[in-house]
């Protein structure tokens, strides 16, 4: 995961490209990717992430406002990942799984 949301990976080995979809700067979602994923703040991975991007490692994200958002947009993008919260994650359009990450 880490090597996805860095630009280090751009395909699922399916060979679907990646799409991240990440929250708002100050957003829990956010927030939780960077400190459990990379043990950085959001802002830090923000900048890393801006750094893959202009370096043409990266795709640029698709920014949400909300959990819900979040997955409407993976449900619309074939190769997308987000973090949603827990609760958004019951009732989920076709072709959209849940990948548990724990620690």
């Amino acid at each position: 995961m880490r090597k996805l949301f860095t630009g280090q990976v751009k395909q699922w080995r399916s060979g679907r490209v990646f799409q991240a979809v990440i929250g708002e700067p100050d957003s829990p979602e956010l927030a939780w990717l960077a400190s459990s994923l990379f043990g950085i703040s959001a802002r830090d991975l923000l900048t890393r992430i801006k750094q893959e991007i202009f370096r043409g490692e990266m795709k640029r994200p698709i920014v949400v406002g909300s959990s819900e958002e979040c997955i409407e947009v993976v449900g619309k993008n074939e190769g997308a990942i987000c973090v949603a919260a827990e609760s958004t994650t019951r009732a989920l359009p076709e072709g959209v799984i849940v990948i548990t990450l724990t620690d």
